[in-house]
């Protein structure tokens, strides 16, 4: 292992908790001592895996963060032989970037074997959606579409309906439209190809009729291009083919992608060895004895850092990878903060209360901010007028001065930057809080999912102004917002964005003609509707705009 890349985490992770304020007592208290952390800190000791977990937890950081600038992935792709994927059970992510940029120049005989392989491992990464991994992901599937559907020497029936399950399976989150909007045409055609009911054709129709007015008819994505249009036509051509009858309709998609379940690190990597066909004797060029290998694979608790980071480079594996799996082991070791975007509206109340005890014991940074994202998931759901409430107010100011004590914001910091936000009350305050945030904002590519954290930032506030009849303030909020669009170079890259900057540009019309702002937003997401299906997304809004009408008729 470099020892560049064992003191640079070091250091990440010393400078996160004095960034944070997290004291030393914080620490003892997750069970690590005072002078074994400074004795890591300083290299003179080795810590477990499952300590540098924990450290992780309190300082509410990711892999990804703490070990930023020890990896170099551009680096590892372009070494990377397109030859050693074809000897893969499975892939990390090293491995689909590389699947991304060669599979473009790749027959349909070559790509689909390495295409099929791709579709067993993305499982795992579900929870785990950056916006250079999401571009990934996206590219193999339209490189899919059109080698299978759109452009195929020969249709296959049997491998275009397995691409259209493949897609229907990608994990994904709100903000991947272009995937979710792709997932939602391939299900209305495979429902009308196998039904063979031609009323469905109607439903392709009003999608794609949606698609042209929000601009997403052609799925862009870095050098690839689909058209939704070209999907439909060439759907309509495998109609006038016949389908096959009985069993032979259904794609073989399930009997491919195996469920699985992780405990550990350990037991990650043991299957990252087993499915790319490393031999155990092999690892002992590394300092890696037959016994240490199986030791690691089934103890955790004498796992240490540096054999962990010796490892992963070696294993084509970056700190994506383990960012994507943690949270999914079933090892109450690695017990991890809920995926908000998965917790069920009815577990809302509990997970709050729990997040809050989960703090109040231990002090963590991450069930604070925990705590808050879901007190204003609650708020936001239950009331449109929330966002102007004296609880909104509180929480927001909250999380403002939780933000103002650290010197550095990550990932989790990000998540309640929304409702900071609300605590904004002039056009002074909204400078300030775009200072801090342009103060942090080191690198989007380690978040989660990709966001401005300007433009995601504001709309709260934006909300706030609304109902408060703030519209110095409201114009001041869409200003920053629009003035992201020079800034960043992805403002306008993703659909999400661009639709979000469709949304910021009808609010800028609400005190002028609330009417007409109010039904061109019913209208945008009647479509967002159509196009994604995500109705929860919608409702939500539509909850707003609710509230704002009935604010408009009360002062009328």
């Amino acid at each position: 292992m470099d020892k560049t890349t064992r003191l640079t985490l070091a250091a990440n992770l010393a400078a996160g908790r004095q960034q944070k304020n997290v004291s030393i007592e914080d620490i003892e208290r997750i069970g690590i001592s005072k002078s074994r952390y400074y004795r890591y800190i300083n290299g003179e000791v080795d810590i477990t895996v499952a300590d540098l977990h924990k450290l992780l937890e309190l300082l509410s950081m990711s892999f990804s963060e703490a070990l930023y600038h020890t990896v170099e992935e551009a680096d590892i792709i372009q070494n990377r032989e397109i030859s050693v994927l074809t000897h893969l059970r499975s892939f990390t992510i090293v491995d689909m970037a590389k699947l991304a940029i060669d599979g473009q120049t790749m027959d349909a005989k070559t790509f689909w074997p390495l295409y099929q392989t791709f579709v067993k491992s993305i499982v795992l990464y579900r929870e785990y959606m950056p916006s250079t991994f999401y571009e990934v992901v996206l590219s193999i599937h339209l490189l899919a579409v059109q080698k299978y559907i759109i452009n195929p020497k020969k249709i296959m029936l049997e491998k275009m309906l397995f691409v259209i399950d493949a897609i229907n399976h990608q994990p994904t989150r709100s903000s991947n439209v272009e995937m979710r909007s792709l997932k939602r045409l391939l299900n209305f055609i495979n429902g009308w190809i196998m039904s063979g009911n031609d009323n469905r054709r109607d439903s392709i129709e009003n999608f794609l009729a949606a698609a042209r007015r929000l601009q997403i008819d052609v799925i862009t994505m870095n050098d690839l291009q689909v058209s939704m249009t070209d999907i439909w036509t060439k759907s309509q051509t495998v109609r006038e083919t016949g389908t096959p009858t009985g069993l032979q309709q259904l794609s073989y998609y399930a009997e491919i992608v195996p469920p699985f379940e992780l405990t550990s690190i350990g037991d990650y990597l043991h299957q990252v060895i087993r499915d790319k066909r490393i031999k155990v004797q092999e690892l002992s060029q590394y300092g890696f004895s037959k016994t240490k290998v199986y030791r690691m694979y089934d103890d955790d608790a004498s796992f240490r850092v540096n054999d962990l980071l010796t490892l992963m480079p070696h294993l084509g594996l970056m700190p994506g990878d383990l960012d994507a799996v943690v949270p999914q082991f079933n090892d109450a070791t690695y017990r991890v903060k809920y995926n908000l975007q998965f917790v069920a509206e009815t577990f809302i109340p509990t997970a709050v209360a729990q997040a809050k005890m989960r703090y109040d014991e231990t002090g963590h940074l991450g069930f604070l901010e925990q705590w808050l994202e879901l007190r204003m998931i609650i708020g936001s759901r239950l009331d449109g007028r929330w966002y102007a409430s004296e609880e909104a107010k509180s929480l927001g100011q909250q999380a403002q001065r939780l933000l103002q004590s650290m010197d550095t914001w990550h990932d989790s910091e990000f998540r309640i930057l929304k409702l900071a936000w609300m605590a904004v009350d002039s056009v002074a305050g909204v400078h300030m809080m775009v200072n801090m945030t342009h103060a942090n904002d080191v690198d989007n590519i380690l978040q989660r999912t990709y966001a401005n954290r300007v433009v995601e930032g504001v709309e709260y506030a934006i909300f706030k102004a609304m109902f408060e009849g703030n519209q110095e303030l409201l114009d001041a909020l869409l200003q920053v917002a629009f003035e992201e669009q020079k800034r960043d170079d992805k403002a306008l890259k993703y659909a999400s964005w661009r639709w979000r900057f469709l949304m910021y540009e009808n609010y800028r019309t609400y005190f002028t003609n609330p009417e007409e702002a109010v039904g061109h937003l019913v209208d945008f997401f009647a479509d967002y509707d159509e196009l994604v299906g995500e109705f929860e997304i919608t409702d939500k809004y539509k909850t707003l705009f609710n509230a704002m009408w009935r604010e408009h008729l009360a002062k009328k």
